[in-house]
């Protein structure tokens, strides 16, 4: 019982430690670096990136969801990509 209690707590905090990588796809000449995050810590979105002629409208990650100013980072999502999405302005 006390093994399986320390293997429990070991995998608790080696798995606490695992990082993910966000990477943002801008669609233009700005660059967004990718970003290193922990487990269950939350990444502010970066701020709003510019193209000529468009206008940023949000983020769109690569599960399809929208995701608000701020995303909390956990195993569940693993590494996470984001797309800017764009208007074309008249």
């Amino acid at each position: 019982l006390l093994l399986k209690i320390i293997s429990t707590i070991l995998f608790l905090l080696l798995n606490n430690d695992k990082k993910f990588t966000v990477t943002f796809d801008t669609d233009s000449v700005e660059q967004i670096p990718s970003i290193d995050v922990k487990n269950n810590e939350s990444i502010k979105l970066p701020e709003i990136p510019t193209k000529e002629g468009y206008t940023f409208i949000g983020w769109t990650g690569s599960n399809g969801g929208t995701p608000e100013v701020s995303v909390k980072i956990n195993k569940s999502l693993g590494d996470l990509h984001y797309i800017a999405n764009w208007q074309q302005n008249s």
